[in-house]
């Protein structure tokens, strides 16, 4: 993709300077090259999104990241021994 990019660049620049036909027509076929692989990478990759949108696991991630709520959970605490607590009683006792 990056190639077929510079060298619309490139083709772009030699018409800009020599408004031949011949440049035209080099230009216009890396845009067409260009845009028609552009369109078939877009294809497959929203083939891939829907194929992993099927997946329950992958699904609830996107849903995360969509909704964007903050976690409210409290999570893992580890006290004063670098031992995680396994109750709420030591995680208020070391916050």
């Amino acid at each position: 993709m990056g190639k077929l990019r510079q060298e619309v660049k490139v083709y772009s620049s030699f018409f800009s300077k020599n408004h031949s036909e011949d440049n035209f027509s080099l230009l216009i076929a890396a845009r067409r090259g260009f845009s028609r692989l552009a369109k078939r990478l877009k294809q497959k990759e929203w083939a891939n999104f829907c194929e992993e949108a099927n997946n329950p696991q992958k699904m609830a991630c996107l849903d995360k990241i969509f909704q964007g709520n903050e976690n409210k959970t409290l999570g893992l605490v580890k006290d004063s021994n670098n031992v995680y607590c396994a109750t709420p009683e030591p995680k208020l006792i070391c916050l």
